[in-house]
């Protein structure tokens, strides 16, 4: 994005009831792209309001309605889709065609100026998601567990714009709608975009459109909002004010030259390649390498429907200790505080509730290799006392079979990167693209978690805790 484009995005949505902080600007970065910064001479304090969009300024699904909720803006140069395709298409998938119809109409939209500014479908670089990536760079994903997720959001992709494309048969415009130019709607929505839950205001008393299950069945684009980065350790929040749309407030103080970043929350460096195209490297205060861990369950049971629109649990290895300081995210998943240097080796680079779920499993099956329930208070009792390995000796065979599924699931991953493996020499990775470099960066990170927990396991054996309850001593506490 130029200055110039900065200058007509940030004119044009103030100009209609958006907000920039008098002492911010908008700054592109060879680095991170375009952001937020705070102009030479001035402060931010915590507490500042940064940007806001009203709902007016906003582009999703609902603009895409013959009769928008209130305060939605309904375009009239907007020509309308055909009833059969907004009742039979999702609603994610009608605001994807609704975004692309707005580019296609050029400088008759009303959000031409927030368009302009975005990463143009006729450039390379705006489909920068491993999704769209040549087949030799996703070779550099084979064997992680985003291999499986660009397979299916690839499938889902040709699924949507296909039944998408039958159901406007007949329609005059439907020649221009594109798989190009459908892909670029999602790389869009999805790194751009927000949950309406979160950034309308008294949501949850607006009616919702019909066929809509849940004000987030979609995701809404937010003009100017959107121009902030992602910290994972930005200290913000958005507030929404009845009328006036979305406030972002930082709780963090700037001084100038300094970017103001947006938190986007929790997200892994997995969901971050995914989504956003980019990962945060590793450094000592800070980590954000974790391995995804789908649980495996018959279809229909446990979170796992028949049809496939919901996803089994997801359980998370970790680089470092889940509870160590530079674990920010691993921390805030776990359910005990424990201190790293309590926790059992084998279990500390684990989550808990991935430990937790395989000694429900086990125990529902052999509740006597459990505590007794007087010894122990609920799943929060359970799962301390496995952690630091607090155990009477007949749940020595729980810790193994524990030990053993998660080393059975390290080992199942540490095989699918041995069988995939590429080389690639230092002197080449100079002249490496931006997204081999990152998924190479990527492949080496998933390496490194799953030998840590394999080296985790080794060392517990030796774990003085471990070997008196496998000789069925107890230890002083």
């Amino acid at each position: 994005m130029t200055d110039n484009l900065h200058h007509t995005l940030h004119t044009w949505a103030t100009s209609h009831g958006a907000s920039l902080n008098i002492s911010v600007e908008v700054r592109q970065d060879d680095h991170s792209g375009a952001g937020f910064r705070v102009k030479a001479g001035a402060e931010i304090h915590p507490g500042d309001h940064i940007v806001s969009c009203p709902t007016s300024l906003t582009l999703s699904y609902l603009n895409a309605l013959p009769n928008p909720p209130p305060s939605f803006r309904k375009d009239p140069s907007s020509p309308p889709f055909p009833e059969e395709f907004l009742a039979s298409a999702p609603p994610h998938v009608v605001g994807r065609f609704f975004l692309i119809q707005q580019y296609l109409l050029g400088q008759d939209s009303f959000w031409w100026p927030y368009i302009r500014s975005l990463p143009q479908p006729d450039r390379p670089s705006s489909l920068p998601l491993p999704p769209f990536w040549d087949e030799d760079d996703l070779e550099l994903l084979r064997g992680t567990n985003l291999e499986v997720s660009v397979r299916e959001i690839k499938a889902t992709l040709d699924r949507e714009f296909r039944d998408s494309k039958k159901a406007l048969e007949g329609w005059g415009q439907r020649s221009e709608y594109t798989p190009r130019l459908y892909n670029w709607a999602y790389a869009i929505f999805t790194s751009r975009s927000f949950m309406p839950s979160l950034v309308i205001p008294r949501c949850d008393e607006l009616k919702l459109p019909d066929g809509v299950r849940s004000w987030n069945d979609f995701s809404i684009l937010m003009p100017l909002f959107d121009v902030g980065n992602h910290s994972i350790t930005a200290k913000t929040s958005w507030g929404t004010v009845e009328g006036k749309g979305c406030n972002l407030v930082t709780r963090d103080g700037h001084s100038g030259g300094q970017e103001i970043f947006n938190n986007y929350g929790m997200k892994t460096n997995a969901q971050l390649l995914l989504a956003y195209g980019f990962v945060i490297p590793a450094r000592e205060e800070l980590h954000n390498d974790y391995i995804h861990i789908r649980k495996r369950v018959p279809p229909g049971s446990d979170g796992s429907d028949v049809d496939g629109s919901q996803k089994p649990p997801e359980y998370l290895f970790s680089l470092r200790p889940m509870t160590h300081p530079s674990s920010v995210l691993g921390r805030a998943l776990q359910s005990e505080s424990i201190a790293p240097e309590d926790v059992f080796p084998a279990f500390r680079l684990v989550q808990d509730a991935m430990i937790l779920d395989i000694a429900e499993q086990v125990l529902q099956n052999n509740p006597a290799l459990g505590p007794s329930s007087s010894s122990t208070t609920g799943e929060s009792g359970l799962l301390r006392r496995i952690l630091t390995i607090d155990l009477p000796p007949e749940s020595s065979q729980l810790v193994n079979i524990i030990i053993a599924t998660i080393q059975q699931k390290a080992l199942q991953e540490l095989e699918k990167l041995d069988e995939s493996e590429v080389e690639v020499d230092e002197g080449q990775e100079a002249d490496l693209e931006p997204c081999q470099r990152v998924a190479l960066y990527y492949r080496r990170r998933c390496r490194e978690v799953l030998e840590g927990v394999m080296e985790s396991i080794e060392a517990a054996v030796e774990d003085e805790r471990y070997v008196a309850l496998m000789r069925g001593v107890t230890l002083e506490r």
